[in-house]
């Protein structure tokens, strides 16, 4: 009985409504659509493309050449990269610790300051060739892609 209530006062405040509101003079859907200037090209400009860099082609050579760099008593290898607009500084160097165990050390500082980081990561007492080529390449395919150019470290400074 209550819903019947309800739905009966609904039906009152529509019929009230349309009793006391006048009708819309045109329906919402109905908006002009802007007219042409007649003195404006019709035709869309074209934008240029930006030539895409190949980075992976990138990483693979920088990383060929660190690796030729690897110092024949020590075979030790060294990294460096330069961001010229940032004046910041980002160097791979792969070494052994006291014990030989193989580490790779991430190191990164602006010119000019005291600031910046290192990170260690260790890679054990057996490093193949795959395991400093795969980790050369994802250094300098990352370092690419932040727009770092590559540098000669024995030249450096």
């Amino acid at each position: 009985m209550r819903n019947l209530a309800i739905s009966s006062r609904a039906i009152m405040n529509s019929a009230v409504r349309a009793a006391v509101l006048p009708p819309r003079s045109r329906p919402l859907s109905s908006v002009p659509k802007p007219v042409p200037k007649e003195g404006a090209a019709q035709q869309p400009i074209p934008m240029e493309k930006k030539a895409r860099t190949d980075h992976r082609a990138i990483a693979n050579s920088v990383s060929e050449k660190i690796i030729s760099t690897r110092d024949p008593d020590t075979g030790w290898m060294t990294g460096l990269w330069e961001h010229a607009e940032k004046n910041r500084l980002y160097q791979v160097d792969l070494c052994q610790d006291l014990f030989g165990e193989w580490l790779l050390v991430d190191t990164w500082w602006r010119k000019n300051t005291a600031f910046g980081g290192r990170k260690k990561t260790y890679l054990g007492f057996h490093l193949t060739p795959e395991q400093v080529r795969e980790a050369f390449y994802a250094a300098s395919l990352r370092r690419s892609r932040h727009r770092y150019q590559p540098i000669d470290w024995r030249t450096y400074r």
